[in-house]
């Protein structure tokens, strides 16, 4: 019988904690999964324990391989080689799951996304310790379900707790096993791969995986290199395979104050058959005093001419930052049902009111919308486009997300949607102005509501 998710263990010489690992298994909620292990050689006895192993709830498969030197990679694929999930997690025999491990990873599990858990390192006994290196210092990262990785997910993510679609493994040709010892840039090597077949990667900061700290391997120089090499290589070839390129050009924070329309023009310029979105704000009030698109009706008439130009609303105000706490913050995060009807309709009837067309997707600042806010959006037809560090991503209505800030170097992919403010504010028009140059020529520019069709054309 076909289980959902493979569960793939490596160990070595780790008789002290592979029982207890197995032992830990049988506590998860999601029960749709099979463990495959396979040991590299030991000579601790791990391996009769392993054999005689009865003390397992979920089918258990296992191998083992003579020892010619640590081979982490080659035990992973042959366990791989003989399971039979849609859905692979790599695991090493000195961790062990939380409960709700597999849940999480049911739950976003996708076979376009590569997903990756938390380690918390602990002791022997299992007394917590820290959290892996990826969160030591954004411990506020730890309060999402789903953290996406925008860009570059190699350096991101981790091999132990590492989730990959299995149609993906077998078209990369599994774990990388050119990789000496393959500590560190195996599962680098293994994230450049996938992400040049078109995957997208993120973390899932609630699935947590408790793993048994021991001294630092450091990354050998050489493979540290041949990763580099083949990074280097891998983006060139993607350079030529990925021409033309599907971009949606999204601007946020466009107001009758922030517009830029004298850059976007020359952008225009540069690029023929450019499309833009921008996220409309109805109102602001960081002149100090409220500016209304309604006082702007000459900027109006302009933008009527502009063809190239599409509208979604942002929240109705956009205040400077002394009033982010009693406005922005709290304008969806609080707002109910009959209240977001009421918005909607207000909506409706300022872009009547100005003339301009708008498509109904809502741009969900940080994701702070509420579950009653996002249900009206649901009910009466409208999309999620989403943006920043968040804490969900809805899967009950349509939603859209960025995966290039303007910040960085234009990245690599089929379908580029960017994320972008009109004014500068880290990531704005002028300040990043030359990356947007980096766009390719030839490049087939969409608006949002034709990225999101496409998303979801059945």
């Amino acid at each position: 019988m076909k289980e959902k998710i493979s569960v793939l263990i490596s160990s070595y010489n780790q008789k002290h904690s592979i029982e207890k690992t197995l032992l830990e298994w049988n506590k998860q909620i999601y029960k749709d999964f099979a463990v495959y292990i396979c040991d590299d050689g030991s000579d601790d006895g791990t391996a009769d324990l392993i054999k005689n192993f009865k003390g397992n709830q979920y089918p258990l498969h296992w191998s083992t391989q003579e020892r010619k030197g640590f081979r982490l990679a080659s035990s992973l694929n042959k366990a791989m080689k003989q399971a039979k999930g849609e859905y692979m997690i790599a695991c090493m025999g000195d961790s062990w799951p939380k409960p709700d491990y597999l849940q999480w990873f049911a739950k976003y599990a996708n076979p376009n996304l590569v997903l990756c858990g938390v380690r918390e390192n602990v002791t022997v006994d299992g007394d917590f310790i820290n959290y892996d290196w990826r969160y030591k210092f954004c411990l506020y990262q730890l309060k999402n379900e789903f953290f996406p990785i925008k860009s570059q997910p190699w350096g991101r993510i981790t091999g132990n707790g590492l989730f990959v679609p299995m149609w993906a493994m077998r078209k990369v040709g599994y774990w990388p096993e050119n990789y000496n010892g393959a500590w560190g840039c195996d599962d680098n090597a293994l994230a450049i791969r996938l992400y040049a077949i078109g995957l997208e990667f993120a973390e899932l900061p609630k699935a947590r995986l408790c793993h048994v700290e021991h001294t630092v391997r450091d990354e050998s120089q050489v493979n540290i290199d041949k990763c580099d090499k083949e990074l280097k290589e891998t983006l060139e070839r993607l350079s030529v395979e990925l021409a033309p390129q599907n971009i949606c050009l999204v601007f946020d924070d466009f107001s009758p104050v922030n517009n830029q329309l004298f850059f976007l023009r020359k952008l225009k310029g540069s690029y023929p058959n450019l499309k833009i979105t921008v996220c409309l704000i109805p109102a602001t009030i960081q002149t100090g005093k409220e500016e209304n698109w309604l006082d702007h009706m000459d900027l109006v008439e302009e933008l009527k001419q502009l063809d190239w130009f599409e509208y979604i609303p942002h929240g109705w105000f956009h205040p400077d930052i002394h009033q982010c706490n009693s406005r922005t913050e709290t304008e969806f995060a609080n707002m109910n049902y009959l209240d977001t009807h009421l918005y909607i309709k207000r909506i409706d009837t300022f872009f009547k009111k100005i003339g301009l067309p708008y498509q109904k997707i809502f741009k969900a600042p940080q994701y702070r919308i509420s579950e009653a806010a996002k249900n009206c959006f649901r009910d009466e037809g409208w999309a999620l486009a989403v943006e920043g560090d968040g804490t969900y991503f809805p899967t009950d209505i349509k939603w859209i997300d960025w995966n290039w800030n303007i910040n960085q170097q234009f990245v690599l992919r089929k379908d580029v949607i960017s994320y972008g403010h009109i004014q500068d504010n880290g990531n704005g028009l002028l300040e990043c102005y030359e990356n947007l140059l980096n766009m390719p020529s030839d490049a087939n520019f969409m608006f949002m509501s034709e990225m999101l069709a496409k998303k979801y054309k059945k």
